[in-house]
């Protein structure tokens, strides 16, 4: 057999080499076929599998079979929080109740304070302070409403950036990190605020109605005198009594320097029994007392009549007294045996109401262009075969060219040797 025969006539050695060579070709050829057919029926190649447009019910699929090299791009990148996330509130209950309702605030105003003994000892009369509780707790309880609702129209505008499809467990946890940092963030700016009001109150020296801070008096010349007082600051309050332990002056500790406030159920005569209100501070100012101030006695029927009993002995108006009804026991509260500075610490919210789980919304809003990914998968007969005649086609044609010429060289190499020999020996 001879596979490279020339077309001239040609000599017994050229002959020889070319049949050489012809056997050269048949056995690396079939060594090469044999080799490339092994390895393309039995090889597993890395193969992209691209599926477009896929529904949620392909993704999560995809995601449970091939979760370690799906990747799904996004036809959107930015969308806005609002379109999947959802959060919302439900405040504690005395903020929708009669203690802050306009009825009770607008008859608190007309509270007569020269009917009453101001200040008993280290107490005082719980109807001088007893307006400003009630607003600030009205107050705090509207700026904290606005807040929340100013810093959630901010949070469903905000855009969530991501150029691909997240897993559903990265989502959840990414989502409940944006709600975590939205509530602190309210939290942060109730603070603030809270902050520069004492900061204020306590730069400014400002005087207050209830005389606790500064007593202002007007001297018999017409002059007027403000005296800082010396308080005896209350070290245990029960109902019937009060212990002091030491003195201190509003000027030199606002913060800690209060009064223990009481309730006289019996009319203005300082010489009758009254009762020790010892879920309310009076503080040097309003603001102080108030968020060292208990909220048990929210919840107290009893508290609750008494209060409205010692105002309209003093206020005299042919406005009827307004019903007011304590809280309800039997609602929920997280809150118990808590401060009115804890209420705020919280923003006065009872219960976070938070969705993360949406993560078909997320989903449909991404709206994924396609999803890909890659498989280690032995070749189909069909195209095993292809790719092996098409290997063997180009093996042929390459050898057809290699094999001739390295025999050539290989013929030429001996017969240079043989010559050399042969002159060495003569």
């Amino acid at each position: 057999m001879n596979l490279f025969k020339s077309r001239v006539p040609n000599t017994d050695e050229e002959a020889h080499r070319e049949r050489v060579a012809t056997r050269v070709f048949i056995v690396i050829l079939i060594i090469f076929v044999i080799g490339f057919g092994f390895y393309t029926f039995l090889s597993s190649p890395t193969q992209l599998v691209t599926i477009t447009q896929p529904s949620l019910a392909t993704y999560e699929k995809l995601f449970n079979e091939q979760s370690a090299t799906l990747q799904c791009p996004c036809s959107k990148l930015s969308i806005p929080y609002g379109a999947f996330l959802n959060v919302t509130f439900v405040l504690h209950q005395v903020c929708s109740s009669d203690l802050i309702s306009p009825m009770w605030l607008n008859y608190l105003i007309l509270f007569d304070p020269t009917l009453v003994n101001m200040k008993v000892g280290s107490s005082v009369d719980f109807r001088t302070i007893g307006a400003s509780y009630f607003q600030l707790l009205a107050v705090f309880c509207s700026l904290s409403t606005t807040i929340i609702e100013d810093a959630q129209r901010t949070f469903v505008a905000s855009q969530f950036v991501n150029d691909r499809v997240i897993s559903p467990l990265f989502f959840a946890t990414q989502t409940q990190a944006l709600i975590d940092s939205f509530i602190t963030s309210m939290r942060n700016d109730l603070a603030s605020t809270l902050y520069t009001i004492r900061l204020v109150g306590q730069a400014n020296h400002l005087a207050t109605s209830t005389n606790i801070n500064a007593q202002i008096k007007v001297n018999g010349d017409g002059s007027v005198s403000i005296v800082d007082p010396i308080i005896n600051n209350p070290s245990e309050v029960t109902e019937d009594f009060i212990f002091s332990s030491d003195m201190c002056s509003c000027a030199e500790t606002l913060e800690s320097c209060y009064l223990a406030s009481f309730l006289n159920l019996t009319g203005t005569d300082p010489e009758l029994p009254i009762h020790y209100f010892v879920g309310v501070i009076a503080g040097c100012v309003p603001l102080v007392g108030f968020l060292q101030s208990t909220i048990d006695w929210w919840y107290n029927s009893t508290r609750i009549e008494q209060i409205q009993a010692t105002y309209a002995s003093v206020i005299h108006s042919t406005s009827s007294r307004p019903t007011i009804e304590p809280l309800d026991a039997n609602v929920y509260t997280r809150f118990t045996h808590n401060t009115t500075n804890d209420l705020l610490n919280e923003i006065f919210v009872e219960t976070w109401i938070t969705n993360n789980s949406h993560f078909d919304l997320f989903y449909n809003q991404c709206a994924p262009i396609s999803c890909s990914y890659t498989i280690d998968k032995r070749r189909d007969i069909v195209a095993a075969i292809l790719l092996l005649i098409a290997i063997c086609g180009g093996l042929n044609r390459g050898l057809q060219l290699l094999v001739p010429l390295v025999v050539k060289f290989v013929f030429l190499s001996i017969r240079k040797w043989k010559r050399r020999g042969h002159a060495q020996r003569k």
